[in-house]
Parts: C-alpha cells; structure tokens; sequence
C-alpha cells in the first residue's frame, strides 16, 4: 500500500527544507535550555570577568607598570583581583544552588507530611464506620486530634464527618453493650461513640472556628439527629442547626447556642442550664417539661413553640409518671418574640419559677408569617 505524506500538497524541496527548519528550532532550543542552567551562567560570566580585566590590564598596561614594579608583580597583582572576583561570583552560585536545593528539600518533607496526615484522616474515617465500638471510639479521638493539630487543612472536613456520622452512625450497639450500659444508673442511654462525637464538636478549638469562617458554606448541620439523653456541658454550637433533631431528656449546661436553628425540635424535658439562648429559632419546637430559669432567651423565636406539661418518672410502688410544668421566668418569656399570629403554646398551669405567678404570652411579635 502506497504510503501518504503528512502533508500531500507539499513539493519535496518544501518538505526538505520543513524538516531542516525543525532540526534548527528543536537544536536552537535545547542550546538555550543548556544556556540557562546554573554551571553555564558561571563559566560565562567568570570569562566575561576575565576578558574584562585582560582587557583593562592591557589598555592601562603603562599606568600599571609606572610605579616601577616587575612585570611579574604586575601580573600577580591583576590576577589576584580578577581571582577574587571570580571567587565571589562562584560563592554567590552555591549560596544559590544551596538555597534551591533546601527549596527542594523543604517541598519534599511538606509533600511527605501532608501524606502522612492524608493517611491520619483516611485512617480514622475507616474506623469511624467500623462496626465495633472500641474501633470507631479509636477513630473520633484519631480524628480529633488531627484537626487540632492541623486546623487550616483538616478541621472543617473532619467537622463535617462528624456532623454526617452523627446524623447517619455507622454501626449498632450489641446488646451485650446495652445490657452493661443499664445496669449503671448513670449512663447515658445516648450510644457513647455519638456522645463523644457530640463532645468534640462542641469543644471546637478557636483556630479550627477560623477555619470555618473561612470556609464558604459550612454550617453545623446536625438536623433531624438522634441525641436523645445527650450530656454536655461548655460547648461551642453558635449556629448550629438542630432542626427536627431529637433531645429529649437532655443535659446542656453552660453551652452557647446563640443563633441556632431548632425549627420542629423535639426539646421534651431537656435542661438548659445557664445556657445561651440568644437569636435561637425555636419555632414549632417542643419545649414541654423543658428546664429554661436559668438560660438567655433574649430575641429567641417561640412562634408555634410549644411550652406545655411533661411528664416526669417517679419512683413509686408501682412507678408513676406525673406531670411537670416547664420551668422559666416571666423575665425570660418576655425577652423572646414570636409571629402576631402564632405566639407560642403556654400550658395551663405553667408559673413563672421565680415568682410563681402564672405566665402569660404579651405579644411581642417578630413579624415572622411562615
């Protein structure tokens, strides 16, 4: 078969004469390339420097001489000079390659390092999802660790699995595990890998909470979790959104919840103890039984919130539930707004815990109508 050429339409002079051109560029190319490294660089300007000086010392050849020096002397002198010049340009070309080559020793431990802790955190997000408990307890504290130790690289996306584990954990507790956890009377009933993922978001360092400042989006998203009996205490959860999140019964002591979203949260006999409050969405929520007298409800939105009787469990023969007002100030309630046309749910009965006097919604209104 006859072969076709490249380019059909060219003479064969024109195809000659094309190949010379690219011999000479690719040639011309690789000269400079070579022209440009370091070793080059010096021999030429050390010759520079040399012709230089040759050149100087014969056109000032008498000036030289009138002091009535040897010629040899003469020579000494001139090559001593032109010596040191070319020391000091030789001195200046390993202080610069010493410098590249600490550049390039430097980026190699930076690239060794920063695949160690990819490792670190692919590590840890493999035990979290791990089906036992003492591994994925491994991995909370491994990962936390990291993201403090490297909080520009790695806190928000180790924040984020934690925030994705508690909304959806990985693996179940045995029943072995549950029988041990009742028998403590103590003991949340909270899976305890969930209450020490909880934990650790909530004692965020302050360089990890820059870190989420600057990242654009991020948000604590823990809606719709499951943390029923949930304990904490001087947590960090401004924002966070709690939306249909489950909390019943839970211990928050000292915690600052200054504008978190808890729309339709599930808040049943849940103490707030000195807790922050503040711009909280509470709409819808369920606040029934819930200790508040000791919390800031300032500008907290209670539309549709419900704030009516629980039910409390007590030891008797047989055991009893009974009910149990929540528990805040008139003080409190009025510090908080709602919309004009929803104000929030007020059991009967419910008194101001300080006073004693009945509470009573005095329409403070947010302008909210959704």
């Amino acid at each position: 078969m006859k072969r076709l050429a490249l380019f059909p339409l060219e003479k064969p002079h024109e195809v000659w004469w094309r190949r010379v051109g690219t011999f000479l560029w690719s040639g011309l190319t690789s000269i400079c390339r070579f022209l440009v490294s370091g070793r080059v660089l010096v021999v030429i300007l050390s010759a520079g420097i040399l012709a230089i000086g040759v050149s100087v010392s014969i056109w000032h050849w008498d000036a030289l001489n009138s002091n009535g020096e040897s010629l040899s002397a003469t020579i000494r002198n001139v090559a001593v000079v032109l010596g040191g010049v070319i020391a000091l340009v030789l001195s200046i070309w390993r202080s610069s390659i010493a410098d590249r080559q600490a550049d390039t020793g430097r980026r190699q431990v930076s690239i060794a390092q920063r695949g160690l802790w990819n490792e670190r955190y692919q590590k840890g997000a493999e035990m979290l999802g791990s089906d036992v408990l003492s591994v994925r307890l491994g991995g909370v504290y491994a990962l936390d660790r990291l993201a403090r130790e490297h909080p520009t690289e790695y806190h928000v996306p180790i924040i984020q699995l934690f925030c994705a584990f508690v909304r959806n954990p990985a693996g179940k507790q045995t029943e072995k595990e549950l029988r041990r956890q009742r028998k403590k009377p103590t003991a949340p009933t909270l899976r305890v890998d969930i209450q020490e993922v909880v934990t650790a978001i909530g004692r965020r360092s302050e360089d990890g909470i820059k870190a989420e400042k600057a990242s654009e989006g991020f948000a604590l998203d823990l809606t719709g979790a499951d943390l029923r009996n949930v304990s904490l205490e001087d947590g960090n959860f401004r924002g966070v959104d709690l939306s249909g999140a489950y909390l019943m019964h839970s211990f928050l002591a000292n915690v600052d919840f200054r504008g978190a979203r808890c729309r339709h949260a599930h808040l049943f006999m849940a103490q707030f103890l000195f807790c922050d409050l503040t711009d909280v969405d509470l709409s819808l929520a369920d606040l029934s039984g819930a200790n508040l007298f000791t919390s800031v409800l300032r500008n907290a939105e209670l539309t549709s919130t419900e704030i009516d009787t629980g039910w409390e469990l007590h030891a008797t023969d047989p055991p009893s539930y009974l009910p149990c007002f929540a528990q805040l100030t008139q003080a409190q309630l009025d510090m908080a707004k709602a919309d004009g046309d929803s104000p929030p749910v007020i059991a009967a009965g419910t008194k101001d815990s300080e006073t004693g006097a009945p509470l009573v919604w005095r329409h403070q209104s947010s302008g909210k109508h959704d």
